[in-house]
């Protein structure tokens, strides 16, 4: 299953959307609700909810619970987390004046999905 989740990755960092949604949804059915393998998988989900920050917050806060101090096998601290645009902000800024609190919580994201 881990190679799944790899191969569910680099659907993501090639931007097929519709792959991806559906590579996450067949490892959704098959994942057991707790472990490793869940919170590697929550993790990812994220991308389900891109670029709508305090949706992929919540799922990384979620996935760094169930981690349990250890970290990721599939997103390595050299990957790069935003592999779209060279100005991360823009990519996360969906709504008119809310650019102060996306920042904050893009940082708050980092936070929690480059461990």
């Amino acid at each position: 299953m881990l190679e799944k989740l790899r191969q569910a990755w680099a659907v993501r960092q090639i931007d097929d959307r519709e792959q991806f949604v559906d590579i996450m949804s067949r490892l959704d059915r098959a994942l057991p609700e707790t472990g490793l393998l869940r919170a590697e998988w929550l993790l990812l989900s994220v991308y389900l909810q891109y670029p709508l920050l305090d949706k992929m917050l919540s799922a990384a806060q979620k996935a760094k619970s169930m981690f349990e101090g250890k970290c990721s096998k599939i997103i390595l601290p050299e990957s790069p987390w935003a592999f779209y645009e060279y100005v991360q902000v823009v990519a996360f800024h969906v709504k008119i004046g809310a650019a102060d609190k996306e920042a904050d919580m893009l940082e708050k994201f980092l936070s929690i999905y480059t461990q």
